[in-house]
Order: C-alpha cells, then sequence, then structure tokens
C-alpha cells in the first residue's frame, strides 16, 4: 500500500512591526521557534480549518468534523493593542467553557499563551477529548484593557478512518514574529524523521496572522520556493491566511524542512 504524507504546519507570522518592546517572563518580541508538537501515522486523515480574520467577540467558528477524532488542537489569536494593555479570554466549544485565561502581555506567564510583538497572543488549547464528531461551534470573548479583536480560530484534527489510505503527519507550532525592527526576517523549522520510498504524496498547510498584499514574503520546502513572492497576501483583507500546497516533488528520504522570509 502506497502512504500519503501529510506535513501540517502551523506558522503565525508578524511581517510588519514597529517598536521593539523588552521581553519579560513568557513573552517574547520575536517569537517562539517552530517545534513538532505531534507526529505519527494513522489510517485516516488530518482536518485543519477556521479563521475569517480580524473582528470584536464574540467570535465565532463552526467547524465539520470527521468522526473518530484521536487528537484535537485550537488555536485562538487575539490582538492585545500594547504588550502593556491587560485582559481576558474565554474559550467555549459547544457552549461548554475552557475556562478564562488573564492575558497579561509582556508579564504572561500562562503556559498555553505565546504573546509577542505589540501583545498579540496565541492560546493553544487541547480538546481532543471535547470535540465531537460532526458540527462544533467554537466562540471566544474577550474583556479588559486590551483591544480584544480576535484574529482567527483554527481547529486541526487528527482523524482515524480504516477506509482511507495511511498518512504519516507532522504538526508543528509556534508564534514567529518576522519583523523589521529587530530586525527578524527568517523562521525555519523541520520534520524529523524517514519517508517510505513507496509515498503518494505530500501536502503542506501553514497558518500566516498580519501577511500584506503586495508585501514580498517567501515560503520554501526544502529549498524550493513555494507560491511565489507574497504567499501571506491576505487578499480579503482578514490579515489572516490558511493556506495548503502539494510539495509532492520537493519532498526528501529525510531532513525536510521549511523556511519563511520576508
Amino acid at each position: 500500500m502506497s502512504m500519503r504524507i501529510n506535513i501540517v504546519l502551523i506558522l503565525l507570522a508578524f511581517l510588519s512591526l514597529i517598536l521593539i518592546i523588552p521581553a519579560t517572563a513568557n513573552y517574547n518580541f520575536d517569537g517562539y521557534p517552530l517545534k513538532t508538537i505531534k507526529h505519527g501515522t494513522i489510517n485516516g486523515g488530518v482536518y485543519i480549518d477556521g479563521g475569517h480574520g480580524l473582528e470584536s467577540t464574540p467570535y465565532t467558528e463552526t467547524f465539520k468534523v470527521p468522526s473518530n477524532i484521536k487528537y484535537a488542537r485550537i488555536y485562538v489569536s487575539v490582538w492585545g493593542g500594547t504588550a502593556e494593555y491587560t485582559g481576558t479570554l474565554e474559550t467555549k466549544i459547544n457552549g461548554n467553557s475552557l475556562g478564562t485565561i488573564n492575558l497579561k502581555g509582556n508579564k504572561d506567564t500562562n503556559s498555553n499563551v505565546m504573546c509577542t510583538g505589540h501583545g498579540v497572543y496565541t492560546v493553544t488549547y487541547d480538546v481532543t477529548d471535547k470535540i465531537n464528531s460532526g458540527s462544533n461551534t467554537v466562540v471566544a470573548n474577550t474583556a479588559g484593557d486590551i483591544d480584544g479583536r480576535i484574529y482567527y480560530i483554527v481547529l486541526i484534527a487528527v482523524y482515524e478512518d480504516p477506509s482511507k489510505p495511511e498518512i504519516e503527519y507532522w504538526i508543528n507550532e509556534g508564534h514567529e514574529n518576522l519583523n523589521y525592527k529587530t530586525p527578524k526576517d527568517e523562521a525555519a523549522t523541520s520534520f524529523e524523521g524517514n519517508i517510505p520510498q513507496n509515498y503518494k504524496s505530500a501536502e503542506l498547510s501553514v497558518v500566516y496572522l498580519v501577511g500584506t498584499k503586495g508585501q514580498k514574503d517567501y515560503l520554501y520546502f526544502n529549498d524550493q520556493k513555494v507560491d511565489g513572492d507574497n504567499v501571506a497576501n491576505s487578499e480579503d483583507g482578514s490579515n489572516f491566511d490558511l493556506k495548503s500546497f502539494d510539495v509532492s516533488n520537493y519532498l526528501l528520504p529525510s531532513g525536510n524542512k521549511v523556511k519563511f522570509s520576508r
């Protein structure tokens, strides 16, 4: 049986920030490196969807999720306005609260919060035991001094389906802040392990935040340019991009990597 390699990568790339704010606690202006948080094989697939751009709360996303979920993770991104402002975030799935988080900007110490730049937050939740097959509604609400608008809610779910081919998947998570001020113009991540010789295809999915149409940025898979000179273009003005690419022709037997450049 041939194997389909499905590579799922989460990247949140800030492409134009202005001020430098000293890092304290878990806050980091330049962001957090992308690292593999989940890697495995399964007969089934990887579902990824969400996000419709910067909007005030309550911010709602509805997901049509396959059956037999084996792993699921939700990402919520909040715009703070500055790294000094503080506030709260409450996220609910199907009416059930995941709790209220105190967002503390450049003094944040939450283990599931990554805060960068001018108080731009990525909050992560393991929801493996909270997502149902079929329709799921996720709602985020913010309060406090922060701007409080939500950039996106994204769901990634690994599901089992015996009727489907075996896949191998990687989920790489981080919150990189590409910016011209420090400057930080590149970020990279890798996918460890050997690729079977009988693989059928390879797909790369990426999430960008605050991409700008017309501002050049580049995506490379194993040093091969993917999708031209303006990948994170937010053509609808949403400040959010979720894109997938066929990278089958660029896959290597091992040492596969992705690089982002601005």
